[in-house]
């Protein structure tokens, strides 16, 4: 990811993060999608698994993490109501580790780098 540099467009944040599954693999293929606050952007992650998203107004989004891997890993990664920008023009850091199974995934659990704690959601 390199070092930090501001956004290109004034009053804008970025938003980056890693993707791995527990075993420390990353993701073949993955789409994050970050909607809010006047704003629809996606990327997917690079072969280490890091993804950025840069221009982001700060305020309130949403983010969706969809990815797979080798042996039919699936897994998918959602919150709601993400502060971005709101603290300092810093990026936000949300990393995701995809918890799978050999069906399909089942949960997926991330760390923020923002005051808020560790979440766990059950996908179904």
């Amino acid at each position: 990811m390199g070092a930090w540099l501001p956004s290109v467009y004034a009053g804008t944040v970025a938003l980056r993060g890693h993707i791995s599954f527990p075993d420390g693999g990353v993701p073949i293929f993955s789409t994050i999608t970050l909607a809010g606050s006047g704003v629809h952007k996606f990327t997917s992650a690079d072969d280490n698994g890091n993804y950025e998203i840069v221009d982001v107004p700060p305020g309130t989004h949403n983010l969706l993490i969809s990815a797979g891997g080798k042996q039919n890993q699936a897994g998918a990664f959602s919150r709601d109501n993400i502060q971005i920008g709101s603290q300092s023009d810093a990026p936000t850091v949300i990393d995701a580790m995809l918890i799978t199974d050999a069906v399909g995934f089942r949960t997926a659990s991330a760390r923020a780098a923002t005051p808020d704690p560790p979440v766990e959601t059950d996908a179904k």
